[in-house]
């Protein structure tokens, strides 16, 4: 549950979702369908991904624990962003459609609050990735850390991108 909510939350936060009802054949029934689809397609893969490469940069500093183990750190790391879904219901109502148009009521300061929040989560879920490293391995931080860097590339790359 923790991978397909965590998922869908990604999935929100694209900005190939913020444009989707762009396209005139596509209408607001099919979003739920196609977050959460997309959502699960998404979360399965960054528990595999993501596991691999916690898993990766451990053996590289040393850490005896197994692949299921860094999958699972991953999860549990994911929980802010599956918390970060508790706004959408808020978002929806302060912006109806133009959540998933461009341009709109969105757009401007309310639209960078719910943007900020979305990336307190990302950073909230980097901390506590970095935290399960550490704990799983009693290492100290910066072993933690420097383990973790393969897998946090990959948000700071994705927000970099964007």
């Amino acid at each position: 549950a923790i991978v397909l909510l965590a998922g869908m939350a990604g999935v929100l936060a694209t900005n190939s979702f913020g444009r989707l009802l762009d396209d005139f054949e596509l209408d607001a029934v099919v979003v739920p369908i196609l977050v959460f689809v997309a959502g699960g397609l998404y979360g399965v893969t960054a528990y595999f991904g993501l596991g691999a490469l916690v898993h990766l940069g451990s053996r590289f500093a040393g850490s005896g624990a197994g692949y299921r183990y860094a999958r699972h750190v991953v999860a549990f790391a994911a929980v802010p962003l599956v918390l970060s879904l508790v706004v959408w219901p808020v978002r929806l109502a302060a912006f109806g459609e133009d959540e998933f148009r461009s341009g709109g009521s969105d757009d401007g300061f309310g639209g960078s609050v719910f943007e900020a929040i979305e990336l307190g989560a990302v950073v909230w879920a980097c901390a506590l990735l970095v935290l399960g490293v550490r704990v799983l391995n009693r290492w100290p931080w910066p072993r933690a850390l420097a383990a973790s860097l393969p897998a946090l590339a990959v948000p700071v790359t994705a927000y970099a991108l964007a």
